[in-house]
């Protein structure tokens, strides 16, 4: 049953309005925080500025993944991160290779 023109144009504005408050709460909540895809195509989130170059990494006993950003031979820590399928140290490799010393600095 189709609503008449008033009520259709007031169901309009309210969704309209819900929608603007949403977005704008989640603005307010990721202000200064980066969104990125990783190569595997995983989602996440990072404070500040990242760079395409920075890495991943999940260190062992750690619940939160880092940011790093290569430094010659060695890294330097950027800031954490959120994304998903490596939170809480949990980590889903696909590849054993994926896993390796590195040395922060």
């Amino acid at each position: 049953m189709a609503a008449n023109p008033e009520e259709a144009k007031a169901a309009s504005t309210l969704q309209d309005n819900l929608f603007g408050v949403f977005n704008e709460a989640i603005l307010k909540l990721q202000a200064g925080n980066a969104f990125f895809l990783t190569k595997r195509g995983d989602m996440g989130l990072a404070e500040g500025m990242i760079k395409e170059c920075d890495l991943v990494a999940m260190i062992c006993y750690m619940e939160m993944p880092l940011i790093l950003r290569p430094d010659g031979d060695s890294y330097r820590l950027v800031t954490n991160a959120y994304l998903h399928c490596m939170m809480f140290g949990r980590v889903v490799m696909r590849d054993e290779n994926e896993v390796e010393d590195i040395t922060l600095v």
